[in-house]
């Protein structure tokens, strides 16, 4: 309640801010999206992380503008790249590229599709044992 209260303190305030001709209405707009935006993450440490990654990227457009927020936004996505989770890279299928992983990148197919497992999950087996489509299904 307390994080919502603030929240439309905020979106008051600035809007007043922008009556007053102190800050213009791109910036509130960009404000409010943040700290709506700021609601999205599921628990108190994920919370944490994108409030530090917002602050990262206000310097960055605050220092050189968009350049600066593109740059930030690269300087993340490069972090990601390099992490690991039990083996498998954060942004699998992507980098590394994996042509036969992007399959279901986008869009997942069913299961009852899938005859071979993923490059990404490096087993000895790719291929699928057992009947994929279901119990339901005779």
């Amino acid at each position: 309640v307390a994080q919502t209260l603030g929240v439309v303190a905020g979106v008051v305030l600035g809007f007043a801010a922008v009556q007053i001709s102190i800050v213009s209405n791109a910036t509130l707009i960009v404000s409010v999206t943040t700290a709506v935006a700021s609601f999205s993450g599921p628990n108190f440490q994920v919370g944490i992380s994108w409030r530090w990654l917002k602050y990262f990227m206000i310097l960055g457009g605050a220092f050189m503008g968009l350049f600066g927020i593109v740059a930030v936004g690269c300087f993340i996505v490069a972090h990601m790249a390099t992490l690991q989770s039990f083996g498998v890279s954060y942004l699998a299928p992507w980098a590394p590229l994996q042509p036969d992983a992007l399959v279901d990148a986008p869009l997942r197919q069913p299961l009852w599709l899938k005859f071979r497992r993923h490059s990404t999950w490096r087993t000895k087996n790719r291929r699928r044992m057992g009947d994929t489509r279901g119990e339901d299904n005779p």
